[in-house]
Order: structure tokens, then sequence, then C-alpha cells
């Protein structure tokens, strides 16, 4: 029985912390509702169908970013940008989430977690950050296919330095 205790204990400390994130579906993956798989099945099973198509929420400990290992197919990107419009990263974040604050290494999102450079997760604990919307460079407006949803922001940082950010709003 004290084995037990302690591996569960152990597997524990070495998978960390996990978060529900909401996903976008692929059209290939959406559920199927039948009689056998009603819509309430699939609830259950994490899948809800929002404004804009099928989500579903995973629990994930780290959200690696676009084009790296471990990327979480079906979530939302965050870029920040240079002043000259030069793509400094690509952050990813849960699908529909907003960008409300930030600091030196990590943004903040409107769904409570906080999010490093790295894909590291922790829930947020955040006195927002001074941001005012921008206008979006056309670099950003051409990465994002000239989404209605755009937001461009600038995230004032306490050390008197701004970060500049591209996302799309939530889909309504």
């Amino acid at each position: 029985m004290n084995r037990y205790v302690f591996l569960m204990l152990f597997s524990s400390f070495l998978v960390g912390c996990s978060y529900s994130v909401d996903t976008w579906v692929s059209s290939e993956d959406e559920p199927i509702i039948t009689e056998q798989h009603t819509e309430e099945y699939w609830n259950k099973e994490g899948y809800f169908d929002g404004p804009c198509g099928w989500m579903k929420q995973e629990k994930v400990s780290t959200l690696p970013s676009l084009n790296s290992n471990g990327f979480l197919k079906g979530t939302d990107v965050v870029v920040e940008f240079a002043d000259d419009d030069k793509i400094l990263k690509e952050i990813s974040v849960p699908a529909n989430s907003m960008v409300i604050g930030a600091d030196e290494n990590s943004i903040y999102t409107n769904n409570g977690l906080k999010i490093g450079s790295d894909g590291s997760l922790s829930k947020a604990s955040l006195e927002l950050t001074s941001a005012k919307p921008i206008e979006c460079p056309v670099a950003m407006i051409e990465y994002f296919g000239g989404s209605d949803y755009l937001i461009c922001s600038e995230f004032e940082l306490d050390n008197q330095t701004s970060r500049l950010f591209a996302f799309q709003g939530p889909c309504t």
C-alpha cells in the first residue's frame, strides 16, 4: 500500500500541475452527432459546440509554441513583434484567449493563465499592466490573413519598456 501511495505522489510530481485549456477541433475531428452519441455524450467527452465550431477541453501542463515539439493542435497564437514589425515570438494560448497583461517573460490571459515564453503555465495573479490598443501593422494583418478579429496592443511594463502583441479576439 505505501509503495502505491509513493508511486502516485511521485508521478504527480513528475507530471506537475495540469490546466484545462480550450482548443479548436478540426473539421475532420469534429464529433458526429447520432442517436447513440448525442451532443450530451460529446459534452461529457470534453467537446462543446462554440459560436465558430466545435471545441475541446484538453488537460496540459505546458503550451509549447507554434512549430515546436509538443505543439498542441487547435490552440491560438499570440505574436510578439518589434517596433520594426519583426516577429519576436509566437506564443500558444488556449482558443479564444485574449492577452490582458504582460511582464518581461510572460503573458496573462483572460482565462486566468500566466503563460511563460517557454510555454510554462501557472495560475495568473496579476495586477493588470497598462495596455493600449494600437494600429496593427501590415505584417501582422498579413500574418493573421486579414482576420476581422485581429487585435494589436502595446503593454507598458514596470521597467519603462513595452511589449507589442497581435492576436485574434474571441470568436463570436
